[in-house]
Parts: structure tokens; C-alpha cells; sequence
């Protein structure tokens, strides 16, 4: 199917047409819309669990007996492997730390990225606005 050639003299027209019936609008611009409300990734309840209970033991319980006796010798056994074990469990609440400090940072970040957008954008509305104004006063 072919498409007949457009005619540059018609396009210029119909622009010409759409320009002078949009002359007397003023020129809207909507402000970006924010996302919804979230809260602070710092403040999450996952976060505060990992800060309450990363730890993990690093001696046997204080019964008395042989349950004592039992945990000095697994203890004693796995006290290297617990030590690097309390290492890491230490360092990945470190990362989510330094993770969730950085999002909130960024969120911050397009939040006013955002805020100074729309503060442009309204001032081009106004100074377009103007132009028309000048325009169509000559």
C-alpha cells in the first residue's frame, strides 16, 4: 500500500492554523508528579531487627552441668568458624547501613531535582506567556 506524497505547503498551512487557534491559550505545563510517599529506608523495621540481632554467641550458656560442659566443647570447636561468622553477619549490617543511608540520599536528590523543574517549567509558561503577549499587540 502506497502513501500518497505529503505537500510541505500543506503542513505548513495546518502548523500556521494550529499556531493561531492555540495563539490565545496560555501554554500549561503540569508538574512532574512525585512518587507516593515513602518512608525513610533508615527507618525500616528490617534494618532495626539486623541492629538488635546480628550477634551471635560467643560462649555457651551458663546452665551448669553437663549442658555447660557439652557447649565448652562445641564452642571451643566452632569458635573460630562463629568469630568469622559474627564478622560478616557484622559487615552485611554495615552495608545495609551505608544501602539505605544512599537511597534516602538519592530520593532526596530527585525530590529536588524535581522541585527545580517545575520551578523552570513555570517560568518558561511566564516568559512564553510574554512573548505572546508581544506578539499579538504588533
Amino acid at each position: 500500500m502506497e502513501r500518497e506524497p505529503v505537500s510541505a505547503s500543506e503542513v505548513v498551512r495546518e502548523l500556521r492554523e494550529t499556531v493561531e487557534s492555540d495563539r490565545s491559550a496560555s501554554l500549561t505545563i503540569r508538574p512532574l508528579t512525585a512518587p507516593p510517599k515513602r518512608e525513610r529506608l533508615e527507618d525500616h523495621p528490617g534494618l532495626r531487627y539486623l541492629h538488635d540481632n546480628w550477634v551471635l554467641p560467643d560462649q555457651p550458656t551458663k546452665s551448669g552441668g553437663f549442658r555447660e560442659r557439652i557447649g565448652r566443647v562445641v564452642f571451643g570447636s566452632l569458635q573460630n568458624y562463629l568469630e568469622s561468622e559474627r564478622e560478616l553477619l557484622a559487615n552485611m549490617v554495615r552495608l545495609n547501613d551505608a544501602l539505605a543511608k544512599r537511597c534516602d540520599a538519592l530520593e532526596a536528590d530527585l525530590k529536588a531535582a524535581r522541585d527545580a523543574i517545575d520551578a523552570r517549567d513555570a517560568e518558561l509558561v511566564g516568559y512564553v506567556d510574554s512573548l505572546r503577549r508581544e506578539v499579538s499587540e504588533r
